[in-house]
């Protein structure tokens, strides 16, 4: 498994990624009408401006985890975003392909984002997660302290975030 900086052309496997962790993780909390609507061709169109983007924001990355034989295998996003405080960074977004969770790879995803965080010399951080995701004790595992909520609208239904905190990154249990 290489966990590496994503670039233009892995759009697809990324997009592939998330609409499948989707698809699979949120079954029975979002509608499943709505999620086997989900558009890969859509997804990669964003992820590719994305990753253009991603090119030219220095306080913002994209990496991925890639299967040598399966290509691309999961995701992670993040950085310092407009919203981001009080927190120094944030990971926007963490995917793993269903078949490859359990496996050390959403971790692997995390080690490697918590490097470029302590490149910039950030020292807190936060995820964002559906309460209702059975995903989340990942993040307590890791040492995550549910501490914020926030709500959270898709598909015209209301949801609500819990924001999983670390004081000071360096603490992280990996």
């Amino acid at each position: 498994m290489k966990i590496r900086l994503a670039k233009a052309s892995d759009a697809e496997g990324i997009a592939y990624a998330g609409v499948k962790t989707w698809q699979t993780n949120y079954r029975g909390i979002f509608p499943d009408e709505e999620l086997d609507k989900l558009s890969f061709k859509e997804a990669i169109g964003r992820w590719k401006k994305s990753l253009l983007l991603n090119r030219i924001k220095e306080n913002l990355q994209i990496i991925v985890a890639e299967d040598l034989e399966k290509g691309i295998v999961g995701f992670a996003a993040g950085g310092k975003y407009e919203n981001t405080d009080p927190y120094d960074c944030e990971i926007g977004a963490i995917y793993v392909l269903n078949e490859h969770q359990r496996k050390g790879v959403g971790t692997k995803l995390v080690e490697k984002k918590v490097e470029f965080f302590q490149t910039k010399g950030w020292k807190s951080m936060i995820i964002w997660a559906l309460k209702d995701n059975f995903q989340k004790g990942f993040y307590e595992k890791l040492g995550g302290k549910p501490k914020e909520t926030q709500p959270y609208e898709k598909w015209g239904m209301k949801y609500e975030l819990v924001g999983y905190v670390w004081e000071d990154i360096n603490e992280i249990i990996f």
